[in-house]
């Protein structure tokens, strides 16, 4: 998903500037390493406690969303993209470039009508939705062999508390991925 928001939507050009709301989650994590490799300056969106933990990943500048409203302010950015799924081009209009793009990996209904509704805008919104490219996938693999894109897993659960990892995916506040081991458990 993060390697196809850069590449595919984005396509994202050295000195862009990228706002990546929910930057700590399981997408957000690679969004922002991505971005950094592709040459973008990255602000990352996230919790106070996740602010050092972005810095380590390569962002630029951070925001802590308890204390400042990501979308005020002067900043210009070429993109949006919200990995946490609770914003809309309407909300994020003000701080997005007149060629800029939002774009939402939560494909909640509206999220698809919005593209529609802004037909003939400079600025566009869409919908993220993966597709498996196999030499996307051969290339991501590469960048974790060499240590250049780091996986970042809060907790590598046991088969059996698959219950548990749900519960604490839905609490929205993981720190990139969680992992359940099936192989040798069932």
């Amino acid at each position: 998903t993060a390697y196809q928001i850069i590449h595919d939507r984005v396509q994202v050009q050295p000195g862009q500037h990228l706002l990546i709301h929910g930057a700590s989650g399981g997408v957000g994590t690679y969004v922002v390493q991505l971005a950094k490799l592709a040459g973008a300056t990255v602000t990352a969106v996230a919790s106070e406690r996740n602010q050092e933990f972005l810095a380590s990943l390569g962002a630029d500048e951070t925001i802590d969303y308890e204390q400042t409203d990501c979308c005020t302010g002067s900043e210009q950015y070429d993109a949006f993209i919200d990995c946490y799924g609770n914003k809309s081009l309407t909300k994020t209009d003000a701080v997005i470039k007149d060629n800029g793009i939002y774009l939402t990996v939560d494909p909640f209904p509206g999220a698809f009508i919005f593209p529609v509704l802004n037909l003939g805008r400079r600025k566009r919104s869409m919908v993220v939705v993966v597709q498996n490219k196999a030499h996307q996938l051969r290339e991501i693999c590469q960048l974790i062999e060499t240590g250049t894109l780091r996986p970042v897993v809060q907790r590598v659960y046991p088969a059996t508390e698959i219950h548990e990892a749900f519960v604490m995916l839905e609490t929205h506040h993981t720190r990139g991925k969680l992992a359940v081991r099936i192989l040798g458990e069932l």
